[in-house]
């Protein structure tokens, strides 16, 4: 099993490998299948932030690696939804939300007891 990963973005990655007689299977850690090209000795998979790996033969080395542009207008949606008009935008900020920090995590009366000494002078007088 051999991993591939990009330390940040999306790259197209070809591998050198010797062939054989496994079926080549290229999955993520979910174990969902990738999409690879093979053509000869050479095997193409997508790689990005999120490891894959790669099974069924042995890899050799990095041949090629190219980088993936992803255009984007920055107004895109962050999460799409088949029927987005059931969704309303809060007009104004929540009251409970932004006033969170306001109030104390702990609520309660709780007895305090000062120590007057530490653990390591404890016993040495």
């Amino acid at each position: 099993m051999y991993p591939v990963w990009c330390v940040r973005g999306r790259q197209e990655v070809t591998l050198d490998r010797q062939g054989g007689g496994h079926p080549v299977v290229v999955r993520r850690l979910w174990q969902s299948r990738c999409p690879l090209a093979v053509e000869g000795e050479r095997l193409t998979v997508p790689g990005s932030d999120t490891p894959v790996y790669v099974t069924g033969t042995t890899i050799e080395g990095v041949a090629e690696r190219k980088p993936v542009e992803e255009k984007t207008d920055g107004r895109q949606p962050l999460v799409d939804f088949d029927k987005a008009g059931m969704l309303d935008v809060v007009p104004s900020a929540s009251q409970i939300l932004e006033h969170n920090w306001d109030y104390p995590r702990i609520k309660g009366t709780y007895a305090v007891d000062f120590v007057q000494e530490d653990g390591a002078q404890r016993g040495q007088d």
